[in-house]
Parts: structure tokens; sequence; C-alpha cells
């Protein structure tokens, strides 16, 4: 165990970019491995204008699961990305990127 590690079950974890292609695999596996207490995906797309099949859109519903919409870009916006009153995010995982 490494000094200051804690217990995967109890890790809370942002997802950038989490309603891509390759986001809503990676937020669908940690939902369905239990892994973290809590997931924010932050995305530009609304989920609900992500063209989620069922099977993600219950990923997405699950109560450990949080969504927020921002521009990574815009520095107000970020900073509600990483804002979290219940404390700060153990894990972040960028997979956002700027399509066209």
């Amino acid at each position: 165990e490494f000094p200051g590690s804690f217990p995967m079950s109890d890790a809370r974890i942002l997802v950038l970019g989490g309603t891509g292609f390759i986001g809503r695999h990676v937020v669908k596996y940690i939902v369905d491995s239990g892994v973290g207490s809590k997931v924010r995906v932050v995305g530009k797309v609304l989920a609900a204008l992500a063209y989620l099949t069922p099977e993600f859109e219950e990923v997405f519903a699950n109560p450990v699961g949080e969504f927020k919409q921002g521009n990574l870009g815009n520095p107000s916006h970020l900073k509600r990305t990483f804002d979290d009153p219940a404390g700060a995010f153990n894990i972040v995982i960028n997979l956002a990127a700027e399509t066209k």
C-alpha cells in the first residue's frame, strides 16, 4: 500500500469528455465495476443529446454518477468542473477533445 492511498471504492472520479464514444465506455466500466463513490462526467454535449443507447442511458442515470455540461476552454466552466463541496477528486481522466 502506498502512503496516502485509499480504497478504490472510495475514489472520487472526474471524467472529462465522458459523453464521447470512448468516454461513455470508460464511464460504463467505472460504474459497472463499482469503482468509486462518485463519478462526475463533464462534457460539452448534454448527456440527453449525446445519442446514448438505453445501455448508456442507464449508466448515466446511476446515482453514483453526476453529469455537468461545460466547455473546458472557458475558465469559469473549468472552475465549476473541479469544484465540489464534498471534496476534491482523487482521479481525473481526460478524454476531452475538440471535434470539427
